[in-house]
């Protein structure tokens, strides 16, 4: 008998399951976590009052499996003084960094931060010269993790003995 029967023979649909489940639970759960870590922080820095000095858009190729094309990025570089010192900045956001695919959406998002307007800054008191406009958390990857945790839990159903007969 070859030494990977005693794996292959384990190797069924209940396994299976519960070991992409469990997988996806761990993947979405961690992306969750680290996106708390990075967000917590800059959500409790003091905010200044700044000045946007410019808004733009990064363009960004991207494709899929079933499409391909261009993603925007908006960027609002801001000036922003603590104390005397004064500070200039390309960082919007901290944490989910919001995209737009359709080219108008993005011009309308930057429309409404024109030079030389007033906007709020949140800047790191330990180091000043780091500093964000849009704190957001990414809870997307929670629905991966609540898959993750269906697919674990349909496993264990899988291997559930049925209701035996009387002989």
């Amino acid at each position: 008998m070859p030494w990977w029967s005693s794996i292959t023979s384990r190797i069924n649909a209940p396994n299976v399951l519960a070991l992409y489940g469990i997988g996806m639970v761990i993947w979405g759960t961690g992306w969750v976590v680290w996106s708390l870590i990075e967000t917590i922080p800059p959500q409790s820095w003091p905010v200044t009052q700044g000045e946007v000095v410019r808004a733009y858009y990064v363009t960004e190729p991207f494709s899929t499996k079933f499409e391909s094309g261009y993603i925007y990025v908006p960027v609002i570089r801001h000036r922003y003084a603590i104390g005397s010192q004064n500070y200039r900045s390309d960082t919007t956001w901290t944490g989910k960094r919001v995209t737009y695919r359709i080219l108008a959406e993005t011009e309308a998002f930057l429309a409404r931060y024109p030079a030389g307007s007033r906007i709020a800054v949140r800047y790191d008191p330990a180091a000043p010269e780091r500093s964000t406009l849009f704190v957001e958390t990414d809870y997307a990857m929670l629905g991966t993790a609540g898959m993750g945790l269906f697919l674990f839990l349909l496993s264990c159903l899988m291997r559930w003995p049925g209701k035996q007969e009387e002989p």
